[in-house]
């Protein structure tokens, strides 16, 4: 009987975090499905400068402008690959924005 006694507040404090942990990981999955459904050119790239998500906006406004050629996606290539003579100043953009933990605005497109 002494395990049922204490079970029933650790278990009402594990629904209590479960709770949260959900509400927040909720506010955090509609915070991002906004930011990617923005109409807006978003871009997510690794340190290394590989893309990893695009938005459709900048993939379209790329492929206008004859970055891209029609149908090709820049998720998969470098960021060497797609501007080689400026990728150095956009990594230490990359990096800028990383250090200093917050958003930047960068206009590194033409």
């Amino acid at each position: 009987m002494h395990y049922v006694k204490n079970y029933m507040p650790i278990k009402k404090e594990l629904n209590r975090n479960i709770d949260l942990i959900n509400r927040e990981f909720s506010q955090i999955l509609n915070q991002m499905l906004a930011i990617m459904s923005a109409n807006s050119h978003l871009v997510i790239r690794d340190k290394e400068g590989n893309y990893l998500y695009a938005s459709p906006n900048l993939e379209q406004s790329l492929i206008d402008s004859r970055v891209l050629a029609q149908g090709e996606h820049i998720v998969g290539k470098n960021l060497k690959e797609v501007y080689p003579s400026d990728y150095k100043q956009i990594l230490e953009n990359d990096e800028t924005v990383m250090s200093q933990g917050a958003e930047i605005t960068f206009h590194e497109f033409s």
